[in-house]
């Protein structure tokens, strides 16, 4: 669904600590309109792979909107830079490489360690 879209609006209010949502908009090739807010700046890059306006600025909002949606040549470019970053950032395989990584650094040394690699192994 979010794929058929031209660009993702997201208004968040909210500290979120990631967009899902905006996550699925850039593994699609759209580009995203979103408020600084939370972690949302980690997943979308200003003027690289979306626009980000200040919480409570709808001025700067909508005309961060207004420039995707009439400027379709810089839309597809953030909307591919978008797809780009996410196949690398979002990636199954990185995120289960840093959750496994993070396993690693909480339980070094020991037998904890150990059969942590042997799950490691089994799962990559």
């Amino acid at each position: 669904m979010v794929q058929a879209s031209d660009v993702l609006l997201a208004p968040s209010r909210w500290q979120e600590a990631f967009s899902l949502a905006l996550a699925e908009a850039a593994a699609g090739g759209v580009p995203a309109v979103a408020t600084r807010v939370g972690a949302i700046p980690e997943v979308v890059l200003d003027g690289e792979t979306g626009l980000l306006a200040p919480l409570g600025d709808r001025n700067a909002f909508i005309t961060a909107a207004i420039r995707l949606m009439s400027d379709p040549s810089f839309s597809r470019r953030l909307g591919h830079n978008a797809q780009r970053r996410a196949e690398v950032v979002f990636s199954l395989d990185r995120m289960i490489s840093q959750t496994l990584e993070e396993y690693r650094r909480l339980l070094a040394g020991g037998a904890k360690a150990k059969i942590l690699e042997h799950v490691a192994q089994r799962v990559t």
